[in-house]
């Protein structure tokens, strides 16, 4: 009788708690069409015809969230128009049509709504950008774009007073507003990523949570310490078998999982050496041989997590960690248990870029030119 009247109090509150965050969900509409009007006057003024396209206006976010996309939307569609858009006779000369085309999207993956930020213009030239940075000295002079990925040299346009802009305007040349863009991108627990063809256009995603206030996640142990990994990311759970691996090289292991072969973080050797009180732990093993392995995303590539047991399944309030964690890429907060246990919140793609730059850790650096894309995942 007192286990049917638990669970009917708790369906009852969980019930509430969902009515409660739907009010606090609103459209984009509102911030698209804002978007829209400063995109015609802009266009206007720098005397480039634009066509405007909007798509998944209807898309829902939390409340709070709309007013921080704010600006920074309205900052990456301004650059569109004044970076990427070319003039009517530049156009002409490459064959384009003289009306520009900015297209502007979203939709929903998962735990997370996706904002695209498109332009048919010239693209960037990835030797201009890295001219820049190479004068502002972010890349020691000498440095050939061969060295650098793409993606590397693309992020310089957020380093602080990064700007290609030949002179100054009221609109650009100020060097003050994609590394502000970014900031508040992260501040939202979110990422932005640059795509471009030079001569074909560029676009920008921004990948954000429906809300940052309360998470669904998979409560995991971790050398005898409980974390939690948000259900959005996790793909599959599946028990870790030794056959299942591949050495690489020294150190390096990568997991076979139906025929995909993917980069293997080692969570237990990564998180075995401070606890969340700040007390050394004691690891007593990091080598890969059984538990479970995590199969998350983590941006746009699929990557295997190794825990050693799941706990069940929570939903739980995200904690800022304040400034003394800002620099902690893997960590997105922390969390109160049932049991009064603080629990870390892992950021499954902040863990892959963290293993990504590192050159000592078990890192999969030669396979992630082997890594599944996700279409083909779930097409298989």
């Amino acid at each position: 009788s007192l286990n049917a009247i638990v669970s009917l109090v708790d369906k009852t509150v969980r019930e509430l708690q969902d009515r409660t965050l739907s009010m606090r969900m609103t459209p984009l509409k509102q911030l698209f069409l804002k978007t829209q009007r400063v995109i015609r006057d802009l266009s206007i003024k720098l005397g480039k015809p634009v066509e405007f396209k909007m798509t998944g206006e209807d898309t829902e976010i939390d409340r709070t969230m709309v007013e921080l996309l704010g600006d920074p939307l309205m900052h990456i569609a301004r650059n569109s128009l004044d970076h990427g858009l070319e003039k009517v006779d530049l156009r002409r000369t490459r064959g384009k049509a003289e009306k520009g085309v900015i297209q502007l999207s979203a939709h929903q993956v998962g735990g997370r709504v996706v904002v695209k930020i498109k332009d048919d213009g010239g693209g960037i030239r990835k030797d201009k950008i890295l001219e820049k940075a190479i004068e502002r000295g972010l890349v020691p002079a000498g440095t050939t774009a061969a060295s650098l990925s793409d993606k590397q040299v693309y992020n310089f346009i957020f380093a602080p007073g990064f700007s290609t802009a030949e002179k100054v305007t009221d609109v650009s040349g100020r060097g003050v507003g994609m590394d502000v863009v970014k900031t508040n991108i992260e501040k939202l627990k979110g990422t932005i990523d640059v795509e471009t063809a030079e001569g074909q256009g560029t676009c920008l995603t921004i990948s954000i949570p429906l809300t940052t206030s309360i998470t669904d996640g998979m409560i995991v142990k971790i050398q005898g310490q409980p974390y939690i990994i948000p259900m959005d990311c996790i793909r599959e759970l599946v028990n870790l078998t030794g056959s299942s691996l591949i050495d690489m090289r020294a150190g390096d292991l990568v997991w076979n999982h139906r025929g995909h072969i993917y980069p293997m973080i080692n969570l237990q050797k990564f998180l075995a050496t401070v606890s969340v009180t700040g007390s050394p732990l004691q690891q007593k093993d990091s080598t890969v041989s059984s538990g479970m392995v995590v199969l998350v995303e983590a941006g746009n590539r699929l990557v295997a997590m190794t825990v050693d047991g799941v706990l069940g399944q929570t939903q739980v309030v995200l904690k800022p960690m304040g400034e003394s964690f800002k620099s902690s890429d893997g960590v997105a907060g922390a969390a109160i248990l049932g049991d009064g246990r603080v629990a870390l919140v892992l950021d499954p793609q902040g863990l892959a870029s963290c293993f990504v730059r590192s050159q000592s850790d078990p890192v999969l650096q030669g396979s992630r030119s082997r890594k599944p894309e996700l279409q083909d995942e779930k097409a298989a």
